[in-house]
Order: structure tokens, then sequence, then C-alpha cells
């Protein structure tokens, strides 16, 4: 059993992106930002395969001027779904802050595993609240998945996005701030290796077993694959780019493939 457990379906990225452009804008005119009471009712967004960066430059607006930190808490998954906001932050325009360094908004990628992930999450969301009391404040991942509307109505959080709008959490946060520019560039998932040689690659989401203990299929959903020929490519593309050791990550390594014959 992989160290981690979670939902969406891996597919075809660009049936999922011009959506999610007409989405963004019909939030930004509607004023919304947080459907978090329909949620639950959301039709099952499809994850994003791994795709070569575009050349285009980030948009020019006010972003530059907002500064934003991500904290992920959990599994190597939601290390590679931080990546993944990362890589869309910056091409939007927004800066990024590193630990330590002054920030207005803060995303959190929550887990919720077990109940001290949950308290964990409550109390660091209390003190940014009462630390940073301008500050957006952002909570997404598996806890944001499985109480959203607490967290929204007890903690006074600016914005729960749960783990199957993750990939749209770009355009909600556009929304918020009022820009009303919605590129979506196409993400590479690959680090530069830099001090790192090890790159961690999801491809697996979800899980259905249904351990009677276990929260994750919740928080996370059925099982989903990334396609072998994916893999194959993503991982050819880490090795020449100079990762030498390549961990493939998922919640429920054990059921990969199991969503589609593999040939």
């Amino acid at each position: 059993m992989a160290d981690m457990k979670r939902g969406a379906h891996f597919g075809d990225a660009k049936a999922l992106l011009p959506d999610r452009r007409q989405g963004c804008q019909a939030r930004a005119s509607a004023g919304l930002a947080m459907p978090v009471a329909s949620m639950h009712n959301a039709p099952e967004l499809k994850l994003r395969r791994p795709m070569m960066p575009t050349l285009s430059p980030p948009s020019p607006s006010g972003r530059a001027q907002r500064t934003v930190q991500i904290n992920t808490f959990g599994c190597r998954v939601n290390k590679y779904d931080e990546a993944l906001l990362r890589g869309e932050l910056v091409a939007r325009g927004y800066a990024l802050s590193e630990p330590g360094e002054s920030f207005d908004t803060v995303i959190l990628n929550t887990c919720t595993v077990t109940g001290a992930a949950d308290q964990a999450t409550r109390r660091l969301v209390r003190r940014l609240r009462r630390d940073h009391p301008d500050a957006t404040l952002v909570v997404t991942g598996c806890y944001a998945e499985v109480a959203g509307p607490r967290l929204a109505r007890e903690l006074e959080v600016d914005l729960v996005v749960p783990n199957r709008d993750k990939p749209d959490l770009v355009n909600r946060l556009d929304a918020h701030f009022g820009f009303d520019v919605c590129d979506v560039p196409a993400i590479d998932p690959i680090p530069d290796p830099g001090r790192h040689t090890r790159f961690f690659f999801k491809v697996q989401e979800g899980c259905d077993v249904r351990c009677a203990f276990c929260i994750i299929p919740d928080a996370r959903g059925t099982s989903r694959s990334l396609p072998p020929d994916d893999v194959v490519r993503t991982v050819e593309r880490a090795v020449a780019r100079g990762h030498r050791e390549v961990i493939l990550a998922g919640i429920h390594l054990g059921g990969y493939g199991r969503d589609y014959p593999l040939v």
C-alpha cells in the first residue's frame, strides 16, 4: 500500500482547459469565488496530463503585486499538485513567497488522512488569520474536500477549493482578486533538478477499496490512472533533463491501470 490515497480522472487535458477559461470569466462576472455548498454535487473533473510549457509570457496585470505562499501537508501526491500550482501561478504572473518571507496570499494544500492532520490544519488556519488578518487565505486539498463548508463557516477562510476543483484554483484566485484575463498555460510538471535529483511523478489518483477506517476515497475519489504512454514520455523527459531517479507516486498504486485495459 502506498503512503497516500486520493480523486478526479486523468484524461485529455485539452477537453478541460477551454471550459476552465469560460468558467473563470463567468465566475468573475457573477462574483462567485467559493461554491462550497454545491461542491459535492459538482461533476468530477479530469486531471491534467503532463504537458510542455507554453512560450507565451505571463499576462501583464496586478498579479505581480500579489505574493503567494503555498504550504503543503501530507503525501507526495500533494507535493506533485503543489508543483503544478506553483508553475501555473508563475505563468499567470503571480509572485511566489518562500517560508519566512512576506506574503499577502497563502494557499494551504491540506491532508485529512488522520484526525491529527485535520487539527493541524485548523490550528494553522486560526494562527494565520490571527497573525495575518489582511491576507487572503485559500484552503485546498483533502481536508477542503471533506470539510469545506465547515472551513468557510467557522474559520473565516476566503476561498475553499476541494480536490476535484484544484485544477481550477488559480482561475478562482483570479476571480477573487477581480482579474478578468484567464489564460491557461500548459504546465510542465518536471522541475529543473537543482539540488534534487529525484522527481516525484503522480501516475495514479484515488482509491476503490473503501476500508471502513479510511476517509481517503471521499477525499480523493475513485481510482484513475495516467496512460502508460504518458508515463513513459514524462519519465524520458525527466531523465533527459538531468533527474537521476523518478519516483512514481499515487494514492493506491496497486490500483494503477484497473480503470482501463493495459496494452
